[in-house]
């Protein structure tokens, strides 16, 4: 399955365009189905599924301008 994440809003969805929950994309993440997806879902992950950090750490890069 394929997810993209629209750090922006806070949007999560399949490929085509249907929204999906965080919660159902860390289900499907633990159990190893999703099978690719952008950065923004990557650094969210990283970020342990939380939006606050991500939106922390694109700020961060925007000032090191």
């Amino acid at each position: 399955m394929v997810i993209y994440c629209n750090s922006k809003k806070h949007t999560l969805e399949i490929e085509g365009g249907e929204p999906i929950t965080l919660e159902e994309v860390k289900q499907l993440a633990s159990e190893n189905k999703i099978t690719d997806c952008n950065i923004g879902l990557q650094r969210l992950q990283s970020f342990d599924w939380d939006w606050d950090k991500l939106d922390q750490f694109y700020d961060d890069c925007d000032n090191v301008r």
